[in-house]
């Protein structure tokens, strides 16, 4: 409901306008990559551990500097690394 209503009210503006500069410029600030190490876990055989596979996507820092981002990236994660748009360093 709040996501139609964001795109109501920004379709109103011309691309042009500074508005959607402002937008582009601090959503793009928000930005990291996730980089992940999984092992999924076998049931059907579960004292035979998998392979151990890696994952990456996008999540959002929102406030209190907490990530938004899929759950199904970081499920069965044994270590998650994070990094801003930019910035070659990984936390």
């Amino acid at each position: 409901m709040h996501l139609l209503f964001a795109a109501a009210v920004l379709a109103g503006f011309p691309p042009g306008s500074t508005l959607h500069a402002d937008l582009a410029g601090s959503g793009r600030a928000s930005v990291v990559k996730i980089f992940t190490s999984y092992q999924r876990a076998n049931y059907t055989l579960p004292w035979q551990a998998r392979n151990p596979s890696k994952g990456s996507g996008s999540g959002f820092v929102i406030s209190g500097n907490r990530i938004l981002t899929n759950a199904h990236l970081v499920a069965d994660a044994r270590f998650i690394q994070v990094q801003r748009e930019g910035d070659s360093r990984q936390f």
